[in-house]
């Protein structure tokens, strides 16, 4: 009879922070009059509701050490980042979005919807970039390698900040210089099925522009996700929440650590993800462990990619099942 370990899927793909569910779930307990009344289910406020906004300040402030003027609740950091593209290409003609060669997986996806923008791989640690043209879109810590980058650049900098707390083992003062910023709260509470995020910035006539543009796109983002999100906030010690999560974290890299010998590479010490050089072999290998990855391609070589924030029990069968693979190849 087949071991069943080697005949489940084991799901180490996309980048849901399962760990972070697990930890919620054991610490929530929702505060009485946290569910809406269904007279009070009515659109949000424009830019988003009074409390969260004011704990998005504070938690910006927190994992940042920023303060920005204007702060707007949008429909998830994917949303964010398209409406600061939208409004940044009309309103001063820009041609590129400059990203890193990898980056978060959506990237040319959302570029491709603006047909006046074209999309542009590079090495940010080098790359000169031009007022008048780029948009230079900078993920770090980075998805998928982890790295934080803390250049400046000229012109238009719109910075991707979800992993940019002590979750993810970021340190606060590496951060690029910047116009904008974008966060969101499916990597900072795991939630990423409520779709609430949030743009930065402080330059007024941007905030009016990123506003009335984020309005149009959702009719103001939803009430219910944002008193879920209240009352979470309300209920825990956010603090305490982000150290749990590191430590579980950490638990996942060791885990995965066990690997190295098999890929060539190190766990990534930042971020929410292990990523490596992969040739036939080691793909076959993990396809034949049942383990579910994404594939990426940096232009040159190809790459897996493993989402190290699964429970940790997944993490440990999965670690298991290569293991074994390994050993009746």
């Amino acid at each position: 009879m087949a071991n069943s370990t080697l005949n489940k899927k084991l799901d180490l793909s996309w980048g849901n922070p399962y760990f972070l569910l697990e930890i919620l779930q054991n610490i929530y307990t929702p505060k009485t009059g946290g569910i809406l009344p269904i007279g009070d289910l009515t659109y949000a406020d424009d830019i988003g509701e009074e409390r969260l906004l004011k704990y998005i300040e504070n938690i910006t402030k927190i994992t940042t050490g920023q303060t920005y003027k204007h702060y707007i609740i949008t429909n998830g950091a994917t949303q964010a980042i398209n409406t600061v593209m939208r409004v940044w290409s009309k309103e001063r003609n820009l041609k590129n979005v400059v990203t890193s060669k990898l980056g978060y997986p959506y990237y040319s996806g959302m570029i491709r919807k603006h047909e006046k923008l074209s999309h542009k791989k590079t090495n940010l640690n080098t790359y000169d970039s031009d007022s008048n043209k780029d948009i230079i879109l900078i993920d770090s810590p980075s998805n998928p390698l982890g790295e934080q980058l803390n250049r400046t650049y000229e012109g238009n900098v719109l910075w991707d900040n979800v992993y940019h707390n002590t979750i993810y083992n970021a340190c606060p003062a590496i951060q690029p210089k910047h116009n904008v910023s974008v966060g969101s709260f499916s990597k900072l509470l795991g939630l990423t099925g409520a779709r609430v995020g949030w743009i930065a910035t402080n330059n007024h006539f941007d905030f009016q522009e990123f506003a009335v543009d984020a309005l149009y796109e959702n009719a103001t983002v939803s009430k219910i996700s944002q008193h879920l999100i209240i009352n979470i906030l309300d209920s825990i010690d956010l603090n305490q929440f982000m150290g749990l999560g590191k430590n579980s974290l950490d638990q996942n890299r060791m885990g995965l650590q066990k690997l190295a010998h098999i890929t060539g590479v190190d766990v990534q010490e930042k971020g929410m993800f292990y990523c490596f050089e992969a040739d036939g072999k080691l793909f076959d290998l993990f396809d034949r462990a049942n383990i579910t990855y994404v594939r990426l391609n940096d232009g040159n070589n190809d790459l897996i990619r493993l989402n190290i924030g699964q429970t940790n029990d997944i993490l440990k069968k999965a670690v298991k099942a290569v293991l074994k693979a390994d050993r009746i190849k």
